[in-house]
C-alpha cells in the first residue's frame, strides 16, 4: 500500500533526495536546494510517498505570489518514472500524488464544476489529466445545497441543469481549441488562450451523477458516462435498461456511454456479479457512516474487496 505523509523523517528524506539527485543526473532541470533558511523551511513541506518505508516518490512545494509551485519526483517500482515541475491551484497536492501511480484510473466523485471559475478549473483538470498519464475521469453533478451554490454564483439555482450543460460544453471548447470561445445563455466568453490542454483526446470524460428524470435526460444528451447511486434507482437492472433505451432514442451508442454505479453500502460478491452482468462498468463501494473516522477498519474493508477483483473481472 502506498502511504503519503508530510515528513521530516531523516531516513525518508535521505531516500527522497537520493531519488531527486537521480533525476538531476538526467538533466531534468529541477531546482537545487541551496541550504538557505527558505530552503530549510521547504524541507518540512515535502510529501513523501512510500511503500513499506521504501520511497517511491514525493514532492516539495512552496507558495508563490499567485500560484503554488511544486517540484515532483517519482519512480515506478525501483526505476525512474517521472519528474516534472508545474503550476497549479491551491490544491496542488492531488496532481502530484497521481504521478506516483501508473495504472489506476483517477476520478472525482463529485466535482462541483459550476461552483468554480471555469478557466482556473479547466487548467486544474488539464494539469491533473497530464500528470496522471491521461487517466482522469470527471465525476460531476449539480449539487443539492442551494445556499452553497448561491454563495459563490450569481447563476440561477432553478436552471442548474442547463448551467451544468453549458459549463461542460464551455470547458470542452477550452480543452479542444487553441483559441476557444463559448457563447451560451449562462456561460459566455470571447476567444481566449488557455493552457495546458489535457492529455486525453478530445478531453477527459465527464461522468454525470443524476437520478431524477431531468438529470437522466441531461446525462443521455451530453454526458460521457452515467454516475447514479444504487439506492436511488430501485430496480437497478430496469433503470440501466431504460437509460440505454433513452440513449438509443437519441442516436447514441450505449456501449460508448459507460455506467459507474455508486454503492452506498458494501455490496456482496453476488451483487457485484449481477451488476457486471447487466453491463455496469465499475462500482464505487461506499463506506458506512460508522466507519468514516476509523481508518483501521476502512483499510481492511478495502483489502477485502481487492480480493474479489479476479472473481468479477472479465
Amino acid at each position: 500500500m502506498i502511504e503519503f505523509e508530510v515528513s521530516r523523517d531523516p531516513r525518508l528524506l535521505e531516500q527522497y533526495y537520493a531519488l531527486r539527485e537521480q533525476c538531476f543526473k538526467q538533466d531534468l532541470g529541477l531546482e537545487e536546494f541551496d541550504g538557505s533558511e527558505e530552503d530549510k523551511d521547504r524541507r518540512g513541506q515535502i510529501l513523501i510517498a512510500h511503500i513499506d518505508g521504501q520511497v517511491v516518490g514525493g514532492f516539495c512545494w512552496y507558495l508563490g505570489t499567485a500560484n503554488q509551485s511544486c517540484d515532483t519526483v517519482c519512480q515506478d517500482h525501483g526505476g525512474y518514472h517521472e519528474a516534472t515541475r508545474f503550476y497549479a491551484g491551491s490544491d496542488g497536492t492531488t496532481p502530484n500524488c497521481t504521478a506516483v501511480l501508473n495504472a489506476l484510473r483517477l476520478g472525482t466523485g463529485i466535482a462541483l464544476l459550476m461552483e468554480r471559475d471555469i478557466f482556473s478549473q479547466a487548467k486544474t483538470i488539464a494539469t491533473l489529466d497530464r500528470l496522471s498519464g491521461g487517466r482522469l475521469m470527471i465525476g460531476t453533478g449539480v449539487g443539492w445545497n442551494q445556499e452553497e451554490f448561491e454563495n459563490v454564483s450569481r447563476l440561477p439555482w432553478g436552471k442548474r441543469y442547463a448551467v451544468m450543460r453549458e459549463t461542460v460544453a464551455a470547458m470542452r471548447a477550452i480543452w479542444q481549441n487553441a483559441e476557444a470561445e463559448y457563447h451560451g445563455q449562462y456561460v459566455d466568453f470571447d476567444p481566449v488562450w488557455c493552457e495546458p490542454k489535457p492529455l486525453q483526446k478530445p478531453c477527459p470524460p465527464v461522468i454525470f451523477g443524476a437520478m431524477g428524470p431531468l438529470g437522466i435526460r441531461h446525462a443521455v444528451e451530453w454526458a460521457d458516462g452515467w454516475f447514479p447511486v444504487d439506492v436511488a434507482l430501485g430496480d437497478v437492472a430496469a433503470a440501466v435498461n431504460e437509460f440505454r433505451n433513452a440513449l438509443r432514442e437519441k442516436g447514441r451508442d450505449p456501449a460508448k456511454v459507460p455506467i459507474t454505479l455508486s454503492a452506498m453500502e458494501r455490496p456482496p460478491l453476488d451483487t457485484l456479479k449481477r451488476y457486471r452482468d447487466i453491463g455496469i462498468e465499475r462500482v464505487l463501494v461506499g463506506v458506512s457512516v460508522d466507519m468514516w473516522d476509523k481508518p483501521d477498519q476502512v483499510m481492511p474493508m478495502i483489502d477485502s474487496y481487492a480480493k474479489l477483483i479476479p472473481e468479477i473481472s472479465d
